[in-house]
């Protein structure tokens, strides 16, 4: 067996050099200008550009939606005052107005449909209102029916 001084000598010339005092004070100033503020007196603030790749996934979006929502609407009666009075038969209730109208509307995530293509899923929360008018006393009332409805659109852009 080897004698201990000589182990030791034989690992001190493995172990690394100590680093110079010049390059020890290179790295400190490195880091300190790393951690230092963006803005100071010398050098003015670098401005970033602005991002619009958010844009074209929202306007999709925002079409998607208006194009559900005229789609779904397409049936509806319009507005409570273009309204001819319905009567139902053999009652005294009178369908005065429908509409719809979105309440709130999420971003899903992603997802696919059974052809692989990739799909955004948007869940839409609406609220479909009926007003009927009792034809004795006059009482309108106003019936809402919240529904959730999830759309998948095309995912074009990665």
């Amino acid at each position: 067996m080897q004698a201990p001084d000589s182990i030791e000598a034989a690992l001190s010339r493995l172990m690394p050099a100590a680093l110079s005092v010049e390059g020890q004070r290179t790295i400190e100033e490195m880091l300190d200008e790393l951690a230092a503020p963006a803005v100071s007196e010398d050098r003015p603030a670098i401005k970033a550009k602005p991002s619009w790749g958010w844009l074209v996934p929202t306007a999709i979006a925002a079409a998607a939606v208006i194009i559900a929502h005229l789609v779904t609407d397409a049936g509806r009666v319009g507005p409570v005052a273009d309204l001819p009075a319905t009567d139902f038969s053999g009652t005294d209730i009178v369908l005065v107005g429908e509409s719809d109208h979105i309440e709130e509307m999420t971003a899903e995530g992603w997802t696919s449909d059974p052809d692989g293509t990739a799909m955004k899923a948007v869940r839409i929360r609406v609220i479909e209102e009926s007003s009927l008018r009792d034809g004795r006393t006059g009482i309108v009332v106003r019936v809402t029916q919240p529904r959730d409805e999830v759309v998948l659109m095309p995912v074009t852009a990665f």
